[in-house]
């Protein structure tokens, strides 16, 4: 008896139903461009493939978007590019004001998507971000090059910071002046990088830290990606059995002493 009952405890000591969340930090904010050659960007399957397999199983998106008027068109075409690449798919897309995320936001949600956001995060938006993945979601956050968009990449480096993550933008330029195509040694060997073998990107902050995506012509890390934390609290279901398992050892434990 007793050697039956010990094992069930063991298990029901360490099961545990959180899941690891994933970051995923680009130094490129216009990579939707080349998903449907908006603002003068090559039409490239890479961009693409690389969006659905940021969704990868999920069906559901929340895009928070950039509100200074200080961004050109670009930058909105490629929000719009990502938003109808997911509803072309049969996904549900629901597009919401930089800073206005909180937790009803992000419910049933498997991708929140965060384009150059120049608000800033609220206290309320990292709290949702952070029970966000720590359900399993995967988190994208979109910043650009300096001097073009600082302020943005330092409100988004402060939010990774505040999330647990280790990393950020390094706010630099690199490749800038023209259209280049990721290649070769450039395409890491993450899961987001499957199936992909080009992949448009064009004037770029570099990304220290995580897990490299995509890398520049001098192999300089421009995507990254980064799994976060499995939660350590026992969620109730976790207890109770662990309760039931002890009273029934405490069982075992009585009928062995009465025989």
């Amino acid at each position: 008896m007793k050697a039956l009952l010990f094992p069930a405890l063991a298990v029901s000591m360490t099961i545990s139903l959180a899941n690891a969340g994933t970051i995923v930090l680009s130094g490129d904010g216009n990579i939707g461009n080349g998903i449907n050659g908006s603002g003068g960007a090559p039409v490239t399957a890479g961009n693409s493939t690389f969006f659905s397999n940021l969704l990868g199983s999920g069906t559901k998106v929340v895009i928070e978007g950039p509100t200074a008027s200080v961004y050109t068109s670009d930058e909105y075409m490629a929000e719009a590019a990502i938003a109808a690449y997911y509803t072309g798919l049969g996904d549900t897309v629901v597009q919401v004001a930089a800073g206005s995320v909180v937790a009803s936001t992000l419910s049933g949600v498997n991708l929140f998507i965060s384009d150059l956001n120049d608000t800033g995060f609220p206290t309320a938006e990292t709290s949702a971000i952070s029970t966000f993945l720590s359900g399993g979601g995967t988190a994208f956050f979109e910043g650009e090059y300096t001097p073009y968009d600082a302020g943005a990449d330092a409100l988004i480096n402060a939010a990774l910071a505040a999330l647990g993550s280790t990393m950020s933008l390094a706010g630099n330029e690199v490749d800038c002046g023209a259209a280049y195509a990721a290649t070769g040694a450039q395409i890491g060997s993450a899961p987001l990088d499957t199936g992909i073998s080009s992949f448009e990107y064009g004037c770029v902050s570099t990304v220290t830290g995580g897990a490299s995506v995509f890398e520049t012509k001098s192999l300089q890390t421009f995507i990254a990606e980064q799994t976060t934390a499995t939660s350590s609290t026992p969620e109730p279901s976790t207890v109770l059995l662990t309760l039931s398992g002890a009273f029934l050892l405490m069982i075992g434990r009585r009928r062995g002493l009465t025989r």
